[in-house]
């Protein structure tokens, strides 16, 4: 970079640098075109096949491809109008919601099957453990196969209704003693 007396000299350099920017880059897109930007004789057909979808340039009026950065007549620069039908932004789109999904699943738990329906309840903390529940799959085993593997599980599925408390648990383990034992005793004849 060469060195300036002011800030004059620096910005008419600078400006003069943008130019010989953009007269290169429209000089290569017309090359890239291959065609006469001033006396083209491509027809309709043969342009929309070779470049694409045409537009108007929105300065000199000319036909030009959609994908065109600039206007190979005058050199206006074209907005790239972005749409969701890019891929880059369908991906980074799925990247943000499978994000937000994969917080939101660390605090949520989903309860499925059978006869209880669907039930979605927020976790005590976050964790990626136990986060979709089969119900039927649970509460066919043991007690403490449940409460041993997945302890929050459990705490939840008594909150809700769907299993007994240990303090259930352990008055109608207590009641069947009971009645067994009387039931042996009267057997025997006491």
């Amino acid at each position: 970079m060469p060195e300036f007396k002011n800030r004059e000299e620096y910005e008419k350099w600078k400006t003069q640098r943008q130019r010989e920017r953009e007269e290169k880059k429209k000089a290569e897109y017309i090359q890239q075109l291959n065609v006469d930007p001033i006396n083209a004789t491509e027809n309709q057909e043969t342009k929309s096949r070779a470049h694409g979808p045409l537009i108007k340039c929105p300065a000199c009026k000319n036909e030009i491809s959609k994908n065109a950065p600039i206007c190979p007549k005058c050199g206006e620069p074209l907005k790239i109008k972005s749409s969701f039908n890019n891929l880059r932004t369908r991906l980074s789109l799925f990247v943000v919601i499978l994000a937000i999904a994969s917080v939101a699943f660390g605090f949520l738990r989903v309860y499925y099957g059978g006869k209880y329906g669907t039930h979605v309840v927020l976790k005590e903390s976050f964790s990626f453990k136990d986060t979709i529940v089969n119900l039927d799959d649970l509460l066919g085993r043991p007690r403490i196969v449940v409460a041993s593997e997945h302890p929050a599980v459990k705490k939840q599925l008594e909150e809700m209704g769907l299993i007994e408390t240990d303090e259930q648990a352990q008055e109608r383990i207590q009641e069947d003693i009971e009645r067994k034992t009387k039931e042996f005793q009267r057997n025997l004849g006491f």
